[in-house]
């Protein structure tokens, strides 16, 4: 049994916050919700997680090779769930199973939302700004992409275990090798005209929503992704952005959505016109630094959808904060050969604090990650002390 007696007791007749993931995104919203000490916890972790780490007030629940089995009984102990998924699988399980999961609460999504090709639909009926792009199919694998100007970004429109997320092609051969690989495994290739600037340029609005309207939001950028380029962030700043409220906006109003959210998109270096590259439709990797800015959107939403209440922050957002994911700036050192990342920490370092790091090889030794924080924290490499 995953649940343990003690286990039960604490989440028996409860509403409960239910985090789906133990790694960097759902450590985040951990952290989020325990700055509300009226707030229980749980998360499905590992046994060796760094997320039991960090209260004993979360109820780390590991469900081995049983997770239904093991939402199941949530639903059946829980008076309500409220969910967070911090993953596109996670996503589709929930609402796979919502009709089982009758104490969840899992907010509206259509699951094609998850499609790039959807997104660019969405955004063209609601006026949304996006790149010049063109959707091949592999039924019409013959679509001409000839009116686009290289560079290209290339992505699948669906994650495939057996695809690349996203890659960049300088002239046709390569161009059409990207598309060929999403059409051999029956996905669509979304090309699109690169827009013109470094990984700074990539600004996000995330929030929660709900019923199509936005109750909170935070603004912030990317500084480096891993790997560089067209990955994912390897640290962020929460920075100041006029002219994306309002596009993120008209796209979660056009689908009445509900739930926290990200919409990314990139500031044209010689325009500065804000262009559309991605929404997702959940929490975000380095979305625990919307939190320490003030904007805690994982706590709202546990209000609107456990209490029917609406919790309006205040205060206007700070900006004195950074997101540093360690094993990342690694990462890049060595697949990019690139050691521009341990520079840039050190300059952000100057004029902000760090907020949220993690170092994933270390999680078999969560004693020992304990006991570094104590080194770690100053440097800014692990920022929280046990509690």
């Amino acid at each position: 049994m995953a649940i343990s007696p003690k286990q039960h007791d604490q989440i028996r007749g409860r509403i409960v916050a239910l985090v789906l993931d133990d790694f960097v995104n759902g450590l985040g919203v951990c952290r989020s919700l325990m700055k509300d000490p009226d707030i229980v916890v749980v998360c499905l972790a590992r046994r060796m997680s760094t997320v039991r780490f960090l209260s004993s007030r979360i109820v780390c629940i590991d469900p081995g090779s049983d997770l239904l089995g093991t939402l199941g009984e949530i639903n059946e102990l829980v008076e309500k769930a409220i969910c967070y998924a911090c993953s596109d699988a996670n996503l589709c399980l929930l609402m796979e199973r919502k009709e089982e999961l009758t104490n969840f609460s899992i907010p509206f999504v259509n699951l094609d939302i998850l499609e790039k090709s959807e997104q660019i639909r969405i955004c063209n009926e609601s006026k949304v700004l996006i790149p010049k792009t063109v959707v091949v199919a592999p039924d019409d694998a013959g679509r001409d992409c000839s009116g686009l100007s290289y560079p290209l970004m290339i992505k699948p429109a669906s994650a495939h275990k057996k695809l690349f997320k996203a890659e960049i092609a300088e002239d046709q051969q390569r161009r059409d090798k990207l598309v060929a690989q999403c059409l051999e495994q029956g996905v669509e290739a979304v090309v699109a005209e690169y827009i013109p600037g470094g990984d700074e340029t990539l600004v996000t609005l995330g929030g929660y929503a709900f019923e199509g309207e936005i109750l909170s939001s935070f603004t912030g950028r990317k500084r480096s992704q891993r790997p560089h380029k067209r990955g994912v962030a390897c640290m962020a700043e929460a920075y100041e952005i006029d002219g994306i409220l309002e596009p993120s906006a008209q796209f979660i109003r056009h689908c009445g959505y509900t739930g926290l959210f990200q919409m990314e998109f990139k500031t044209h270096s010689e325009t500065k016109e804000h262009y559309f590259i991605e929404a997702n439709p959940r929490n975000w990797l380095w979305g625990y630094i919307a939190t320490v800015s003030g904007r805690n959107i994982a706590r709202t939403k546990f209000y609107r959808e456990g209490l029917g209440k609406v919790v309006v922050e205040s205060s206007p957002q700070t900006f004195n904060r950074f997101f540093v994911w360690v094993e990342a700036i690694f990462y890049n050192l060595v697949v990019c050969r690139s050691v521009s990342d341990f520079g840039l920490f050190f300059k952000l370092a100057l004029t902000k604090r760090p907020s949220f790091a993690l170092i994933a090889g270390l999680n078999p030794l969560p004693f020992l990650v304990a006991k570094l924080n104590m080194i770690l924290h100053p440097l800014g490499l692990i920022s929280d002390k046990r509690r």
